[in-house]
């Protein structure tokens, strides 16, 4: 049988709504969140991960350009989500500290953990899929490190190690090339998707990120004072670009490259110090740099993502923040649902039950508590008073247990609505 819930709730809109984003910053689900990959699929749509505990294990994915986002975690057992990578069919992965590598082939809908020569668990911190959709990771926060290839989306793994003596911090692919950025020896190129590989002449230092614009020129970020590096022949030579923000403790932590000579760096940490400025852009490959970080409110940038609308959206140990403007000026990422585990009880739900929403009347969000005692697809729906579907607040597989979700009623006119619950777990009788 299927079990469905009804609870009626009022909904009081304010004049303070036109006043638009500014009103509902301090609601901001993700500020607080140390947020780590960032990804966007061939849908449009884009996922997000954090990590540091107590957030890890958080995937949020938005279909409709940032605007709302849901809470896409169901398989996942433990995970710091520091990069996000998707192949040309949509498979998305991520990896991160003590997480090895996940992969979902449902859009986020259900992920599972992939076996890498048998430790789960493994310690990573960067992830590639390369143009024909290998995927490389690199393995290993203490010795022994690794290197390790798929080329059937992440159902068998080779060892690609051999050479490796320093933890692979960076991977970036052009062509039939990778190269691995890492922690002591430089830049390793490989011309043949990892069969063998070589030193670069960018040698003996800490790099902490790699990219690769469309025509080919590569960069090196490097970690500890924040140098940064260009190649204009497949990673052979090596030229340091001037910047406005070398010293003893800077970290580049992401390079975005956009078509034509546009360039955006995002600084980390390093050491546990931060850079008072966050972000540098430049319009002419690296030549000269003004600062881009105008409403980012963090001590540190962890990724950077072009979307396909040319917003950009930048993640940092405090929240997501999203920039319409070519980085001019940024604003924090707002909610529209979060759907959490709540912690409230000790014991386990033994029925079926939809909690009131508080606050109720509310403006413009409010909170749904419910419990479930059996594993299964929940759907929680909104309708207004003529029985009209108005939103769909959550649609997924969830465990048992008890759970809060946020709904947010932007954009729906003052009056009562009702809340609907359906959980597709039958019982025999």
């Amino acid at each position: 049988m299927k079990y469905q819930f009804y609870k009626t709730l009022a909904l009081l809109i304010l004049i303070c709504l036109i006043f638009g984003r500014n009103v509902f910053a301090q609601s901001n689900f993700m500020s607080g969140l140390i947020m780590g990959g960032i990804a966007e699929n061939s849908e449009n749509e884009i996922f997000v991960g954090t990590w540091a505990t107590p957030q890890s294990g958080k995937i949020f994915k938005s279909i409709n350009a940032g605007e709302d986002w849901i809470e896409i975690d169901s398989g996942i057992v433990w995970a710091d989500v520091y990069e996000i990578k998707i192949s040309s069919n949509d498979y998305v992965y991520f990896t991160g500290y003590s997480t090895g590598i996940y992969r979902s082939t449902s859009n986020g809908d259900y992920w599972e953990q992939l076996n890498l020569f048998n430790y789960l668990l493994t310690d990573s911190y960067t992830l590639l899929v390369a143009d024909n959709d290998y995927i490389f990771i690199g393995i290993g926060d203490n010795p022994p490190y690794y290197l390790a290839r798929s080329t059937d989306y992440g159902d068998n793994w080779t060892d690609l190690s051999g050479w490796v003596t320093e933890r692979v911090y960076s991977l970036v692919s052009f062509k039939n090339n990778i190269y691995a950025g890492t922690e002591g020896e430089g830049v390793k190129i490989s011309t043949n998707y990892g069969d063998s590989w070589q030193q670069s002449s960018l040698d003996s230092m800490f790099i902490s990120y790699l990219a690769v614009n469309d025509s080919g020129d590569i960069f090196a970020g490097e970690c500890g004072n924040g140098r940064l590096y260009r190649s204009t022949d497949n990673g052979i030579n090596w030229a340091e670009l001037s910047n406005p923000w070398t010293n003893s403790y800077s970290c580049i932590a992401s390079i975005l490259t956009v078509a034509p000579d546009f360039i955006f760096v995002g600084l980390g940490r390093w050491a546990s110090v931060s850079d008072s400025n966050l972000i540098y852009r430049s319009s002419d490959n690296g030549f000269s740099w003004e600062l881009s970080d105008a409403g980012i409110n963090s001590d540190a940038i962890n990724n950077l993502l072009l979307s396909f609308d040319n917003s950009l959206y930048a993640t940092t140990r405090d929240g997501l923040y999203k920039s319409t403007n070519f980085g001019d000026s940024w604003l924090p990422v707002e909610p529209f649902v979060t759907d959490v585990k709540t912690n409230d009880f000790e014991n386990p739900p033994t029925v079926f039950a939809l909690r009131q929403n508080y606050p109720n009347p509310f403006n413009p969000t409010t909170t749904i508590r419910y419990e479930i005692p059996q594993d299964g697809i929940v759907t929680i729906k909104v309708y207004d008073i003529l029985g009209q579907e108005v939103a769909t607040i959550l649609n997924e597989f969830k465990k048992a247990d008890r759970y809060e979700i946020k709904f947010n009623a932007k954009g729906l006119a003052s009056g009562v609505y009702i809340y609907r619950m359906q959980v597709n777990n039958f019982i025999e009788s």
